[in-house]
Order: structure tokens, then sequence, then C-alpha cells
């Protein structure tokens, strides 16, 4: 009648909860019916002294419940909710969230959602990593779709051309865009590394003013404004507007390119960004994989392909060379590891209360690692951080790094051979000192060794 958590509150809001009422959340909310079984039914006597069954043939047997196999990595789970917690407390943040996926088969390795309390300790009160709760305007990892759509709709565009994003301080498109610094004359590729808002706003008044609905068109082929179709329940549903809609405004399009008047929850950012990683193939990213009866196992579940492909190879190209610079060059750079190599992208988003934009913000980071052969890709959201660090790159980014080194940490197939880094000299072999003389020979011969002895003749006995 009870379920346990035998790891304790590790992915306590993933796994759930079912109440008296029957509602809930998490896994155990959304599979209730496959794991609850049914109640058997039986009729019983009353006697004195107690019950007796009646058989009479109407008895129902108790049927038990299925079990769930999730995608998910208790260690790296751990990993996760570690890395994030310590960095919630580090920022005083109000909440975060990390999502850790496998590229190739969308299964989640790890998710972890965590908010503050009243009382000011940190609980996974809310599932902000795919829920309204977390469902927020972005900032600039949305500049990633904008940049995918300029490039396919333009693909005459080259990474070294130059885009003029002024002193810092720009009208465009009848908005004016501000950059954190005055960055002058910059490529396209610096526009990204950089995170400059002007520069992107201004090559997508450039190439779409005349026609936003090209825009917004590319938004819904990459498949932005529909639900991943996730396998739990709650997930949020996209807000991503178009033209027609009545709130459109004639800063719309600029505004939107980078990150605003739009919103969209953490793991459907992943799933985007997880396309980019998997050669173009966006994919419904599981955790659950198996519905199972004792050994048997009664459903399996891989990660349905929602697009074939995204985009264009060369766009692709591009796009990974931009989030590459990124981390080498850009606003991620302190992130940047020695063993091996992430792409991604920053985002810091301002916050919109009381019908204005204030000075608290949502800053992230999506990428993948490591980027010759992408295994992984994760996102980590970190809301209204307060101790005076308020750029992706300084709050969020660090913990996708440690997430990253504690994963590379345990894929051995991942990691460079160690020896190759050893200066290579010869040491003698050891001399046997006694022993049967064919056995000698034997291991010897197993262990690559030559098998030298203080044998004198051909006696059995060796020494």
């Amino acid at each position: 009648d009870k379920r346990f958590r035998p790891f304790g509150g590790l992915a306590q809001r993933t796994v759930g909860f079912v109440n008296e009422d029957r509602n809930g959340a998490g896994l155990e909310f959304t599979f209730q019916q496959k794991l609850a079984g049914r109640p058997g039914e039986a009729l019983y006597e009353r006697v004195p002294g107690g019950m007796k069954p009646v058989y009479d043939g109407s008895e129902i047997k108790p049927q038990p419940g299925y079990d769930i196999q999730t995608t998910l990595d208790i260690n790296l789970q751990d990993g996760a909710e570690d890395a994030l917690y310590k960095a919630l407390v580090a920022n005083d943040a109000q909440y975060g969230c990390a999502i850790l996926m496998e590229v190739q088969t969308g299964e989640i390795k790890a998710v972890a959602n965590l908010g503050k309390a009243s009382d000011g300790t940190y609980k996974e009160d809310y599932n902000y990593a795919f829920a309204d709760q977390g469902r927020t305007e972005p900032g600039s990892t949305f500049k990633l779709a904008s940049m995918m759509a300029l490039l396919e709709a333009h693909p005459e565009i080259q990474l070294d051309d130059i885009v003029d994003t002024g002193n810092g301080r720009m009208l465009i498109g009848g908005a004016v865009k501000t950059d954190s610094h005055g960055y002058g004359r910059i490529t396209v590729q610096q526009v990204f590394e950089k995170s400059s808002n002007i520069g992107v706003a201004k090559l997508t008044h450039q190439y779409f003013s005349g026609n936003p609905m090209e825009y917004a068109g590319y938004l819904k082929k990459f498949g932005l404004p529909k639900p991943l179709g996730f396998q739990m329940a709650g997930e949020a549903l996209p807000y991503i507007k178009d033209p027609k809609d009545r709130t459109w405004s004639r800063t719309s399009l600029t505004t939107m390119s980078i990150g605003y008047e739009l919103k969209i929850a953490p793991l459907q950012t992943l799933a985007f960004y997880n396309a980019v990683a998997n050669d173009g193939v966006k994919i419904q990213p599981i955790i659950v994989k198996q519905i199972k009866q004792a050994d048997q196992v009664l459903e399996q579940f891989e990660a349905p392909v929602l697009s074939e492909k995204i985009c264009s190879a060369e766009t692709l190209r591009k796009l990974r060379a931009m989030m590459e610079g990124v981390v080498l060059h850009g606003t991620a750079r302190a992130i940047q590891p020695k063993d091996y190599t992430i792409a991604g992208k920053t985002g810091t988003a301002w916050k919109f209360k009381n019908g204005r934009y204030t000075k608290t913000y949502s800053t992230s980071f999506c990428g993948y690692f490591p980027t010759d052969k992408p295994k992984y890709s994760c996102i980590v959201v970190i809301d209204s951080p307060s101790k005076g660090r308020i750029y992706g790159g300084d709050v969020a980014a660090p913990v996708f790094r440690d997430i990253a080194d504690r994963c590379m940490a345990r894929d051995q197939a991942s990691q460079r051979p160690m020896l190759a880094r050893v200066p290579a000299h010869r040491t003698p072999a050891p001399l046997v000192r006694a022993g049967v003389q064919d056995e000698i020979a034997l291991v010897c011969q197993k262990i690559g060794l030559p098998a030298q002895t203080q044998a004198t003749g051909g006696e059995e006995w060796v020494r």
C-alpha cells in the first residue's frame, strides 16, 4: 500500500507522488495506472472470533502493478543535483534546474529541480525543467534559433561577414537594443560569441523585416511553437507568436530574435540544441525506457524522431563553429576544459515583473560535449542570482562544466589514453628467481615478458 524511496530525496520531483485525491506530479502520477495494479475481491462471512472466507467462485485475485524503468543514471543524477545546489547557495538564487541527455538516444540521464523555500533552504518544489513554472523568456539561448533561420534563409551569410554593432546602443526596427559593451565592427561569428543583442537584431531586421512571416515560418519548421509530447504529464506549452497574432508589433521581430516576447521551457530549448549536436535530427526526449512485470518487458520506449533534418549540413557546420567559439573565445570561455571540448550558448534574460523588465535575471547555459563526437547535451538554468554575478557565463555555465566533468570522468571511451602523456622509457624486465621452467615460460608469455631465469641446464626446477 506504500511506495518507498530507496534513494531518499534523489530526483524527488521527477519520481513524483499521488495523493489521496488521485492528484499528483511526476512519474508516479503519469504512470499511476501502470504502477497501481488492481485490488482483489472476495466474500467473507462474519463468524464468532473473526471472519471466514466464503469460496463461491466469485473471488477476484489481486493483480500487482507493473514496474517502470527510467533512463536516469543514479550517479549522474546525484552529481547534477549536487552541482546545482552548490551554485544556488553560492549565488543566493531563487530556483534552478539542470537536464542532462544523451545526444543520439534522447535518454535523460539526470534532471534536477531546486527552489528556495521560505526558510532559505532549497527543495525540489516544482518541475522547473519542463513544466509551467520553468517556462520563461529564454534570452540569448534563443539566438541559436535566430541564427539558424538566418543561415537557412540566406546561406550566403558567412561567419566572417562584418556587422557594425556601434557603441552598445542602437535603434533597430523601432526599438532600442543594447549590448553590455560597445563592440563596434565585428564578424557574424563574434556576434554570436559575444552574444551581441545589436548584432543579432540587426541581422534579423536586415533579412526578415520585409517578410516577418518567413522568420516565424522557420521557427515552426524547427518545431519550437509545439510541445515535445514528453512522457511525463505537465509539459508547458511554448508561447511563440507570429505576425498574425494581435500582440504582434513592429518591434516584435527584433525583440523575439534575442529571446524576448516568447516563452519556452528548458527541456524544449535542450531538445532544439540537441538536434544541432545530433547532425540535425531532432528527437523527443524520453525518461522511461521500459514497463516491466518481473523480468518480462511489456513495453519498450525509444525516442521518436520529430524532424529528420532540422536544417542543412552547411548551416549545421556554421552553427557548431559559433557554439564552439562561445567557449573558446566568448562569453563562456571561463569554463573551457583542457581534456575535452564544449560547445554551447550562454543566456542572460531580464525578468519581467509587474508590467516592466527589472534588474533581476534568469541565467542559463545550453550546449553539448565533447564537440568532436557529441555524447551528451545539457541545459542549466539559474533564476534570480543575487550575489553580484548576473551573467549566464558566470552563474549557469560553471554548473554545466561541473556536470560535464563528472560525465567525462566516468566515460572511459571518451578519455584520451593517459599513457600517451608519459615519456617513454625502457625498464629492464624482472628476473624470475625460482619456479618450474614450463610454468615460468607460460606466465611470461601471457604478460608479454621474456622468460629470464638463472637456469644453467635443462632441469625442470630453475632458479
